[in-house]
């Protein structure tokens, strides 16, 4: 019998949230699998089946990394092409991870300056999360 979308996108999150069961320090795991579950629910379901695991959790990790910081009212933009040595993590394709305060238009005006460049957009994973900082950002 042929799963559903929705089945099938609680199944991989649940394997990516299993990887953050075994490999997460004991007194960031809660943290970590809530924002992993988050990060991944509006994703397209054929796009978790069609990325490799361990790329879907290394991408996780690094924005969770990446975002564990930011000063209020400041955007953090960063392109990277991750490799497993450097990076813990790979994919064939450059990443632009983003977090900011909520930008209505943010994620288009982005789909748009990467077209322009003749590129285009393999993956789109776009969470929005509610984070309470304290004024240092953390």
């Amino acid at each position: 019998m042929r799963r559903n979308a929705r089945e099938s996108t609680v199944e991989r999150i649940e394997q990516i949230a299993g990887l953050v069961r075994e490999r997460v320090a004991r007194g960031e795991r809660a943290a970590v699998e809530a924002f992993v579950r988050a990060y991944f629910r509006g994703v397209d379901p054929g796009d978790l089946e069609r990325e490799a695991l361990e790329d879907l959790y290394g991408a996780a990790l690094s924005h969770w990394s990446f975002a564990h910081k930011r000063v209020p009212g400041t955007a953090k933009v960063r392109v990277l092409n991750p490799a497993v040595d450097e990076h813990g993590w790979q994919s064939t394709h450059s990443v632009v991870e983003i977090v900011n305060d909520d930008m209505p238009f943010l994620v288009d005006s982005v789909t748009m300056a990467v077209n322009r460049r003749g590129l285009a957009l393999h993956l789109l994973i776009h969470p929005v999360l509610d984070v309470a900082r304290d004024a240092e950002g953390g």
